[in-house]
């Protein structure tokens, strides 16, 4: 066997496992920020760079397999299995409210494990802090499953673990500003996941659903599987004039979107951890690139109101929904990758996951070296009004006071500086 066919084998089933990672859970990495009472604060910049980092590493990778084919020739794939990657980062922020409130922090750091044992067979866990929900001192898992499957042999994978579920696309090139829609909508879950993927000719095509018993119950469910999420995605490459194109779609259902992650968390001590009944959402998100230019639109969206015996705002019903609008451009400075990007972000009835009801902001992202990026950000956020109110039998009250403490009824403004390393 040439060498040259051996690399080519030994990269596709490499690269057909790190995409089973990617479309797992839409980037190989989501960071797992749940906290309500600092939700506003969640950062979204992490998912984009972390998949900008690990796509480095996977180059880096690649060349490790070349070294391998020259020292065991045909035998090169064998020896790749059992193969592990160890990844991670850390990023810092510093940040400006006015002259009398501003921080320098470390916003976070994590440790990535990937692990192929065979090539159908794949594990990924990572472990580390948030800044914004954990204390300096505790190191959790946020993530951890097991993959059973290869996309260089078969468009079927299966999923079982601790994930995030099939359900929006919440990607974003904000490191402050963060879409409102992924405050309402993220899921994460100890769910099974069947998924299938197909590319082939700048045509993309993936569908996948999860079922998992949830944190949340209803009255007549009694700690069994009965919660799914769904999620159809569709892409297409192509060049006119040429110029790269691409449309990216995707579609979503819930049968129970109060799972969401800062949902769940002012709701989890209500009568037990049950709710009166479900509450099923859907999202529709599109991205549209023509050249260096990207527009992305995402809409999520509850089809039912909570009951009044469960949550209420303002004194009735609620029926969260938001929705994000973002303007990306990229382009080279000094030779490296930069990004200018801008977003408008709005709610309704979305004051029990997040005190902020709308946000915009402008921000850059500079690639300064290949495991290091720079950003910048100025966001104004506007917060719902001093007398909002949220009530229900199903709130956590200690949550609830923490809620309405920060319904300022005013703006701010931040200026931020992020600095990521990837290793």
């Amino acid at each position: 066997m040439k060498y040259g066919s051996i690399l080519k084998k030994l990269f596709k089933s490499f690269l057909g496992t790190f995409l089973i990672f990617f479309c797992s859970n839409h980037f190989f990495y989501l960071n797992a920020s749940s906290d309500s009472n600092s939700n506003y604060n969640y950062n979204n910049q992490d998912e984009i760079n972390s998949l900008n980092g690990k796509a480095d590493r996977l180059e880096a990778e690649v060349e490790k397999l070349k070294i391998d084919v020259q020292k065991f020739g045909s035998d090169a794939v064998d020896h790749m299995v059992p193969h592990i990657a160890v990844s991670g980062y850390v990023e810092s922020q510093a940040e400006f409210q006015d002259m009398n409130n501003s921080s320098i922090r470390l916003n976070a750091a994590e440790l990535d494990f990937a692990g192929w044992v065979s090539k159908w067979m794949t594990g990924y866990t990572n472990f580390g802090f948030d800044d914004r929900q954990t204390p300096l001192s505790n190191f959790e898992m946020f993530l951890g499953f097991i993959t059973v499957g290869n996309l260089d042999y078969s468009n079927w994978f299966m999923t079982a673990g601790q994930l995030y579920v099939p359900f929006g696309y919440f990607g974003t090139g904000m490191s402050k500003t963060g879409p409102i829609p992924k405050a309402i909508g993220r899921i994460k879950e100890r769910a099974a996941k069947l998924a299938y993927y197909n590319e082939a000719l700048g045509h993309t095509f993936y569908v996948s659903g999860a079922t998992y018993r949830g944190k949340l119950q209803n009255d007549v469910s009694h700690m069994q599987i009965d919660q799914y999420a769904t999620s159809l995605k569709l892409r297409r490459d192509w060049k006119y004039k040429n110029i790269p194109m691409q449309y990216d779609l995707t579609f979503s259902y819930t049968n129970n979107l109060a799972e969401a992650d800062s949902l769940w968390v002012n709701l989890k001590y209500a009568n037990n951890f049950k709710l009166h009944h479900f509450v099923p959402g859907s999202e529709a998100a599109g991205k549209f690139t023509i050249g260096k230019v990207s527009f992305r639109i995402e809409y999520v969206n509850s089809l039912k109101k909570y009951s009044t015996l469960d949550l209420m705002q303002n004194g009735r019903s609620v029926k969260p929904r938001a929705y994000a609008y973002e303007l990306n451009y990229d382009t080279t400075l000094s030779n490296r990758l930069f990004s200018l990007n801008a977003i408008y972000t709005s709610g309704s009835d979305t004051a029990v996951a997040i005190p902020v009801k709308s946000q915009y902001g402008v921000s850059a992202t500079w690639h300064l070296y290949s495991y290091t990026l720079l950003s910048a950000e100025i966001a104004n956020r506007k917060f719902y009004g001093k007398n909002t109110t949220i009530s229900g039998g199903a709130l956590d009250p200690a949550a609830q006071a923490a809620l309405m403490s920060r319904f300022f009824g005013t703006n701010d403004k931040i200026v931020s500086a992020t600095i990521d390393v990837y290793f």
